[in-house]
């Protein structure tokens, strides 16, 4: 019985068939196969009941606005290195996965090899391929895709290290990357998320060779769609029930999607099903529900076994998949996947054909989960969802689905902690999250590290659910004690409490998160020798730092941050301690000033400054003073003193010149640049402010490739504006306003520069009217009506 049900799902009992796989695979290298198939068309002609209809791979509608990306990526691919990585990020639902396919359908039509590195097994015989290049090497240009590397940071930069090193010469190969994020946002900070730290590995080797194999440094970061396109996504979606444009106009802002089509698709089909009204009520939660709901109906109507085939979906979803041909697959899963084929009415491959869109057979052997990741995410936490909240699950029901949990630890660590991690930044506030974050009884060192991985990211999206994150940390400290050889462990608590101290610092309650950080000042005491940890105090003390700031307790912040210069100067060798008192330094510039105490803002400045000066080859340094620099130019142009703000930006000018390679400080030179436009501008001395944005538009100017200088030039413009119109010079006035319009038309696709002309453009009318010129006046505002209705944000000043 066992052979036939093998030969039937493609799925193995003996370990000698899997035996002579394995063999194979450790004496052949496996050849490149990269995954670039399209979705078969669905069980049915209607739409609403096929199940793949939302996934990226079936095309159901075609790609909207995404005419910048694919330029872009144009670029990236049609270089002429060797070699190139990019990352492209956007949140779940945005389209990069679909991006991704397009470019590569596109580029497979012009005689690339291109797709997908694919999950599990493919994911690993293609890494085995492509860090030891055998001789069958593809004679075209490659185009590789890599969705989803939160849980595999290393390998991936391993990989990155060996393609940029490589010493064949063989065509060009270019590396896309895919993930959620790249940076996350504290309050008066942004800072490079843990799995891209990993990824460009600890020595400064590493992430030279990293670094200079990158396409751009800033990340191709997809734009939310506009309501006007989301609309358009809608309209493609068939339906026989369409409410009108307004009515999709309202509910699509209401419920604040964020641009991504994915929800304007799943809009569509429930209203397509449902009502209107209903629909305005909506949370993004709810219409995701009310998706999966019309899939659990689907199931049923096409006989799916529940009992059967649900605990195996579950499993699926969790682990990214179950490769059944895998030799050590849990004995219950064995059994479970028996049970399923052993219904013969109607069989296997139907009924999972149902479930995931694609057919188990012998030729097809993995069992896929439920896709999008919006919806299978939320199936999981539905289904595993406490008792008391599920109350049509029996008892019996109950305890098979708390061991699938473990089932999927077991089998698949890494994508486990990918599943859970997208579920805390999803769906933080659903009841069955902090249940499933138990750690099994039976864990191995493997399952323990991407616990407590998960651990890391449950907390950083706990929002109110402090207490729960408190218990969490709690458990993952008695884990750590518990494995005291297992350093791995006790950083992960120390990354867990830093969250923890960032999410007491964003509720207003230093009290807790002082408590936290004692602690973890005495974990890192206790393990001087784990160098790891004095950094993530030093993070932990930046974040705290932040949480006095916030009650403006400034004395305590001062306290803290005096404490890290010591905890630098114990590892002299660790730059990232000397960037934590940088940001902490900057941090403080920014809360003193605040207060008005400018005598303790400029101390600070100034030792940040010499800090930048005695490590001149530490740009993040340099970037945290020139940071200082922009917030005190602006807190000494609105008291007035204008000395003291030229005075510091002249420090910010040398700083520029003296570095004149790190762009990043010709941003901050701009922003610097645009804040004393402002205060000579306010203080009446429209010479020195005519002088400065000279200056700002020459610099955006030999910088062309930069948006961000031209967006300052912009705002520069505005503050001017506002200040010739303020001097009753109309004519100056004017004439700015009019090379505003030419720079944004010049530039349509940069939707920060329409915005700041719209900013002009009120000014421009509002010197009009202070000046009583009503005819001019009008006549501007008849000019540039729809654009100040759009673009606008009511303000006049930068």
């Amino acid at each position: 019985m066992a052979e036939q049900i093998e030969i039937k799902v493609g799925f193995a009992r003996h370990s000698n068939i899997i035996g002579v796989q394995n063999n194979y695979l450790a004496s052949a290298t496996p050849p490149l196969r990269l995954e670039l198939q399209l979705l078969p068309p669905g069980v049915t002609q209607d739409v609403s009941k096929d199940i793949t209809r939302f996934r990226y791979t079936s095309q159901k509608t075609r790609m909207i606005g995404r005419e910048k990306e694919q330029k872009q990526l144009q670029e990236f691919l049609e270089g002429p290195e060797p070699f190139k990585w990019w990352l492209a990020v956007g949140a779940g639902g945005l389209g990069k996965s679909r991006l991704a396919l397009e470019t590569a359908l596109e580029y497979q039509k012009q005689g690339w090899e291109a797709g997908f590195l694919g999950r599990q097994r493919t994911w690993d015989q293609n890494i085995q391929f492509l860090k030891t290049p055998p001789q069958d090497w593809p004679n075209k240009p490659v185009l590789l895709i890599a969705d989803y590397v939160l849980g595999k940071p290393q390998e991936v930069g391993e990989l990155v290290r060996s393609l940029a090193t490589r010493q064949h010469t063989g065509s060009k190969v270019r590396l896309l990357l895919l993930e959620r994020e790249l940076k996350r946002k504290l309050k008066e900070e942004e800072e490079e998320t843990d799995w891209f730290k990993q990824f460009l590995g600890e020595d400064s080797y590493s992430r030279s060779v990293i670094a200079s194999s990158q396409h751009r440094q800033e990340a191709l970061k997809l734009a939310p769609l506009s309501m006007e396109q989301l609309v358009e996504v809608v309209n493609q979606w068939p339906s026989s029930k369409r409410p009108p444009k307004k009515e999709w106009l309202t509910i699509l802002e209401r419920l604040d999607v964020g641009g991504r089509p994915l929800y304007a698709l799943f809009l569509a089909e429930a209203l397509q099903h449902g009502s209107t009204a209903a629909a305005l009520t909506w949370s993004k939660d709810q219409l995701i529900s009310d998706i999966l709901d019309r899939e659990k109906s689907r199931w049923q109507e096409g006989c799916v076994n529940l009992d059967s085939d649900l605990p195996l979906l579950i499993v699926a979803t969790l682990c990214g998949g179950i490769d059944t041909l895998r030799e050590d697959l849990p004995e219950t899963l064995l059994t479970q996947l028996e049970q399923a084929v052993n219904i013969q009415n109607p069989p296997w491959s139907e009924r999972s054909l149902h479930l995931t869109g694609h057919a188990m057979n012998a030729e097809q052997s993995r069992l896929f989960p439920l896709e999008p990741d919006l919806i299978g995410e939320l199936f999981v936490l539905q289904e595993l969802q406490p008792t008391q909240a599920n109350p049509r699950l029996d008892k019996r029901k109950c305890d098979l689905r708390a061991k699938l949990l473990t089932t999927s630890w077991k089998i698949n660590p890494i994508e486990t902690f990918e599943t859970l991690s997208r579920c805390a930044q999803d769906y933080p506030d659903h009841p069955a999250l902090w249940p499933l974050m138990a750690l099994p009884e039976d864990h191995s060192i493997w399952i323990r590290k991407f616990w407590a991985r998960t651990v890391i990211n449950v907390i950083y999206f706990a929002g109110v659910h402090i207490q729960e994150a408190k218990k969490l940390l709690d458990r993952l400290a008695a884990l750590a004690v518990a494995h005291p050889g297992e350093a791995t462990l006790r950083e992960l608590h120390a990354s867990s409490a830093v969250n923890l101290i960032r999410a007491y610092s964003q509720a207003g309650d230093p009290i807790r998160a002082r408590e936290l950080y004692d602690a973890l000042s005495k974990l890192a005491a206790d393990h001087s020798d784990e160098v790891i940890l004095q950094e993530l105090q030093a993070k932990g003390a930046f974040n705290l730092i932040l949480a006095y700031g916030k009650t403006k307790d400034l004395t305590k912040a001062h306290k803290l941050y005096d404490s890290l210069p010591e905890l630098a100067s114990v590892h002299p060798a660790e730059a990232t301690l000397r960037e934590l008192h940088a940001k902490s330094a900057f941090n403080l510039i920014h809360y003193y000033s605040q207060a008005g105490d400018l005598s303790q803002a400029q101390k600070l400045y100034d030792s940040l400054s010499k800090l930048a000066a005695d490590h001149s080859n530490e740009a993040t340094l340099q970037e945290q003073q020139a940071k200082g620099a922009v917030n005190l130019i602006h807190t000494y142009g609105q008291a007035g003193d204008l000395i003291q703000a030229r005075e510091v930006y002249d420090s910010l000018s040398k700083l520029t010149t003296t570095h004149p390679h790190e762009t990043t400080l010709w941003e901050w030179h701009a922003k610097g640049t645009v804040n004393l436009i402002l205060a000579y501008g306010q203080a009446g001395d429209l010479t020195q402010a005519r002088e400065l944005y000279d200056a700002l538009s020459k610099l955006a100017a030999d910088h062309s490739d930069k948006a961000t200088l031209r967006e300052e030039q912009a705002k520069g413009a505005v503050n001017l504006i506002l200040a010739y119109g303020q001097a009753g010079d109309l004519t100056q006035a004017r004439e700015l306003y009019d090379s505003l319009s030419k720079l944004a038309a010049d530039h349509p696709d940069e939707a920060p520069l329409r915005k700041q002309h719209a900013n002009g453009a009120s000014n421009m009318i509002l010197a009009y009217l202070q000046a009583g010129d009503l005819t001019q006046a009008n006549e501007l505002y008849e000019r540039v009506a729809d654009l100040l209705k759009s673009e606008l944000s009511i303000t006049t000043k930068h």
